[in-house]
């Protein structure tokens, strides 16, 4: 028995190698099925991520400006809506000027860094100015963009 015994160990390791290599080599057929659902899946979540990322970014567009076709001319007074008039707690230029009916009315002016519309104009109290542009509406906000615009500090009340 002393010798069949290293025989017998010797072919139920063979036999075990052959098993482990042939188990190894077979794929399991419940895996492709499984990858393709995966795969799909993936698929999925990208189009809905990328559909979201689009939603956002229409969210986050500014809304567009569109011109009330109104060319106006106003010799008003340059007030600031925050040291002037107290009615916001930013800085925002606007001019008051006496409409129709002697009715005060009051519009915001739009940045114009190469127009000479210093901060000092408005937040100084109300200084005589003259402007000359196009009225925009965004967000139902009527907005002066400025073609010419004149200030007359001296004239300051």
């Amino acid at each position: 028995m002393d010798r069949d015994e290293p025989q017998k160990q010797s072919r139920a390791s063979q036999l075990e190698d052959a098993m482990t290599k042939q188990l190894r080599q077979q794929r399991n057929p419940f895996l492709r099925p499984i990858f393709a659902v995966a795969a799909i899946g993936a698929l999925f979540m990208i189009f809905g991520l990328v559909i979201q990322m689009i939603a956002d970014a229409e969210k986050e567009a500014p809304p567009p400006v569109e011109p009330e076709n109104t060319h106006l001319t106003v010799h008003g007074e340059g007030v600031c809506l925050h040291c002037t008039l107290a009615l916001s707690t930013q800085h925002h230029r606007a001019v008051r000027y006496r409409g129709d009916g002697n009715e005060e009315t009051l519009i915001l002016l739009q940045e114009h860094p190469e127009k000479d519309m210093n901060l000092d104009y408005f937040c100084n109290g109300p200084t005589p100015v003259l402007v000359e542009g196009d009225i925009l509406v965004t967000n139902s906000l009527r907005i002066l963009q400025a073609k010419a615009f004149k200030a007359f500090p001296e004239a300051r009340k």
